[in-house]
């Protein structure tokens, strides 16, 4: 059993027991992992706030090789991104962020670059407006499946690399990117997006998080962007659960 030092960013966490608490960790060094909280649920813990969701910790734990959880020792916050959790928008794109890093990032394989993104991402929001969360998630998403091995094409066609022509532009799913009007006439199965659509996602795709908010776009076009973004995932990953946390959202704009 070997004590291990590294940051950490709490995707979820669950009550165990009376008084301790599962909590799933995206970290720097180790990649995703889960480590038991003893103590957690108790009034004067030492653990704080520092094991809520959507925190960014630096934290002490006892590695078991082989298991799938571990004992944590110490949690030390770094930032709780109080701004997020204040507003209803905020937290569920955020939420959201945590939930795809919980959902299709499997076992204790450490990504630099992607723990990075994942708090530039959640410092984007927290640094932000909240009519800019849901651009962050979407950059989230679009580096996410990059990290993946999916790096989906807007600026030219996937098949041949030629440019884009026209008021809309052919996307295949299963290609991973746009295509020209002559690889989109040979029976690839695909959906239409405004020229627009595949413009921003371009510019999104390569911007700097200081950026991100510069970036403008139209109701309509985040219309397209939602179910585009979900099903390039979706279909990439084989995981087509909807995101309960952008569920949960839509169910309140309906009832407001």
């Amino acid at each position: 059993m070997a004590l291990c030092k590294t940051e950490a960013v709490v995707l979820r966490s669950i009550k165990w027991s009376e008084t301790s608490r599962i909590v799933t960790l995206y970290t720097l060094g180790f990649g995703k992992l889960k480590v038991v909280a003893k103590g957690a649920r108790r009034p004067k813990s030492q653990f704080g706030a520092s094991l809520e969701p959507i925190t960014h910790s630096a934290v002490v734990f006892y590695r078991k090789e082989g298991r799938d959880l571990h004992t944590l020792s110490q949690c030390d916050l770094i930032a709780a991104f109080p701004k997020i959790k204040s507003d209803l928008s905020t937290l569920t794109y955020a939420s959201a962020v945590c939930e795809l890093m919980d959902r299709l990032i499997t076992g204790e394989d450490p990504n630099r670059p992607l723990f990075r993104a994942l708090v530039e991402t959640l410092g984007g929001i927290e640094g932000g407006v909240a009519a800019d969360a849901e651009k962050f998630l979407w950059r989230f998403q679009l580096h996410l499946a990059a990290f993946l091995g999916y790096r989906p094409e807007f600026g030219t066609c996937v098949r041949c690399g030629a440019a884009l022509e026209g008021a809309k532009v052919a996307f295949s799913f299963a290609l991973g990117g746009t295509l020209c009007e002559r690889c989109a006439d040979e029976g690839a199965k695909r959906h239409l997006i405004h020229m627009g659509t595949a413009k921003f996602l371009f510019h999104l795709q390569r911007a700097h998080p200081d950026r991100v908010r510069a970036l403008k776009h139209s109701s309509w076009l985040a219309e397209e962007i939602r179910p585009l973004l979900k099903k390039f995932l979706a279909t990439h990953t084989e995981d087509h659960r909807g995101l309960r946390s952008l569920d949960f959202l839509e169910q309140v704009k309906e009832v407001g």
